[in-house]
């Protein structure tokens, strides 16, 4: 036996295994340790260390002041129901009061609990990002919807390796910041982002006060301008493009319809007997069911396209099939032809009001109002152009 004052430790022989061993048994507080060596002179020595140890601890205690005796015992009815040892609980108290500063241990309990409720599902952002494109189309949304949302949130996880409770507003700012986009191509990554954020939190992956999102600023995108293919331009476009493409082509350059509405298109919405295509309230922007003409010159290059069931386009990656129509010769020269944003539809529209006149009509034809038309897209092109837009055919482009 050791002893130093009332601390007494034991020293065991043991035999495991027909190996010899010696053993000390000691109480820390409320809690029983045990320690084993392989030689007698070992295990003393570390015995003689802890009694002086543990007796000096309890030399101290018991020169307590009697307010100090007091807040020990406030303090151990307080931490008895915690399962916490005295020691145990002030040292965590002090790593954590080192780490946090000046913020109080309690605040900082209360804003991790804010952004993790106990009865929060721990999800990372890529399997939120899943489980949202799998609800939207089994709700049934278009394919294009779909593939934007997939694009987007695609991008946003691949960036955010982590849990979705991990993502702060200053990283979702700093991701489009990388990104360098334009506002609108800006405006469109945050309406995802806050789509996934909106569908975690009914899932209950974010708690219903998350304001990340609340930091995240959209940006201007001011008004669009408005530039015009000229009949040149078409003309040279339609003698690169394959027959795949032709519809988005000419649909969009003789109807007017938006890359969105085209890509929503059916062939069955394209009435070649009535001289209509049906844009429904579902495939429209603005909600709104609409008939566009046919004119006679669309008629014509409708009726070359081979096949005519299924969607009106194809492809998933619009942009790379415009690509490969710009794109010039070898060794790196320039785009044989410049696109422009929009500038079928602009196109269409402009050399309509030309051709006619009648806003109202093509407010109507178009899916605007006719505040737009009257002051976008009027005076923008002459008769004779128009004239020679609408009498592009197969036989006159290339």
């Amino acid at each position: 036996m050791v002893r130093r004052g009332s601390v007494t430790i034991r020293i065991r022989s043991e035999s495991i295994g027909g190996y010899q061993f010696y053993g000390i048994d000691f109480h820390d507080g409320r809690k029983r340790c045990r320690k084993r060596f392989n030689t007698y002179q070992d295990a003393r020595r570390e015995a003689d260390v802890i009694a002086a140890r543990l007796a000096s601890g309890e030399a101290q205690a018991l020169h307590l002041t009697g307010h100090d005796r007091r807040e020990y015992v406030q303090a151990m009815a307080i931490l008895r129901t915690s399962g916490v040892g005295l020691v145990d609980a002030v040292e965590r108290f002090t790593k954590a009061q080192a780490l946090l500063g000046d913020v109080s241990l309690v605040d900082a309990a209360e804003f991790y609990l804010k952004r993790n409720p106990k009865n929060l599902v721990r999800k990372t952002v890529s399997e939120a990002v899943a489980e949202l494109l799998q609800a939207k189309t089994e709700a049934g949304r278009s394919r294009v919807y779909v593939a934007d949302l997939r694009y987007r949130c695609g991008r946003f996880a691949d960036a955010f390796q982590c849990a979705l409770t991990d993502v702060t507003g200053d990283l979702i700012e700093s991701f489009l910041g990388s990104l360098k986009l334009s506002a609108r191509s800006r405006n469109n990554f945050v309406r995802a982002i806050r789509t996934l954020v909106e569908f975690a939190i009914k899932k209950r992956y974010l708690p219903k006060d998350w304001e990340e999102m609340e930091s995240v600023e959209r940006h201007s995108e001011g008004s669009e301008k408005i530039s015009l293919f000229t009949p040149g331009d078409l003309r040279s476009i339609l003698s690169r493009t394959r027959i795949e493409m032709v519809p988005f082509i000419c649909l969009g350059a003789f109807a007017g319809l938006r890359h969105a509405e085209l890509a929503r298109l059916d062939w069955g919405d394209v009435n070649l007997e009535s001289g209509y295509v049906v844009v429904d309230a579902a495939k429209a922007k603005t909600k709104a069911r609409r008939l566009v003409p046919i004119s006679a010159n669309l008629m014509a290059w409708l009726l070359t396209c081979p096949n005519r069931n299924g969607p009106v386009v194809p492809f998933k990656c619009i942009g790379d099939q415009v690509l490969s129509i710009c794109q010039g010769g070898p060794g790196g020269q320039p785009p044989a032809i410049q696109w422009k944003p929009n500038g079928l539809r602009h196109s269409a529209i402009s050399y309509r009001c030309a051709l006619t006149g009648d806003v109202a009509r093509i407010a109507a034809e178009s899916g605007n109002s006719p505040a737009v038309i009257h002051s976008n897209y009027r005076e923008l092109a002459t008769l004779a152009q128009a004239e020679e837009w609408f009498a592009i055919r197969p036989e006159t482009a290339g």
